[in-house]
């Protein structure tokens, strides 16, 4: 549809300027003639900024059909796969408090320097530097250092 309005006011631009350099070279009409070509340049100016206009608009349009249509496909998708969101409406709900989560001692790092083991345990958020069969508390807890049989740093539990 663009290219056949380009086409025709392109036909119509050159009939114009064919139109004009036809007039006779006398002198009073000469005149009017250059009027007349500044007139015709003034109106295929303001065609030319219509079409461009146009064309503008045209281009802008479609973008906005593209997006909507993309839109559409998305929630499509999203129905689809079942995790369609819906509207997000506040709810009254109990905010209970964080409970303090007291983890269990663990081994870090066993390091062996000069014939001397020392072992690195983690246990509520401080760090022990321990030996084989040494005890420490933690979070209100006694624990101790063992080697099991496969030869692995554990850290159990025990009672005084």
């Amino acid at each position: 549809m663009q290219k056949i309005i380009l086409t025709s006011l392109l036909v119509f631009f050159i009939g114009a300027q064919i139109a004009s350099a036809e007039v006779s070279p006398t002198t009073p009409e000469i005149k009017d003639a250059s009027v007349d070509g500044d007139n015709s340049n003034a109106q295929q100016d303001e065609f030319v900024k219509i079409m461009e206009d146009n064309l503008y608009f045209e281009k802008q349009k479609r973008q906005l059909v593209n997006e909507v249509a993309l839109e559409k496909l998305r929630s499509e998708l999203k129905k689809l796969r079942g995790t369609a969101t819906s509207p997000v409406m506040p709810t009254m709900t109990e905010t209970n408090a964080p409970r303090e989560v007291v983890s269990k001692p663990n081994v870090i790092l066993v390091s062996k320097i000069g014939g001397l083991t020392k072992v690195l345990v983690s246990a509520g958020g401080n760090k022990h530097y321990l030996s084989r069969g040494e005890r420490f508390s933690s979070g209100g807890k006694n624990y101790i250092l063992i080697m099991d049989s496969a030869g692995r740093y554990q850290v159990k539990e025990y009672q005084q």
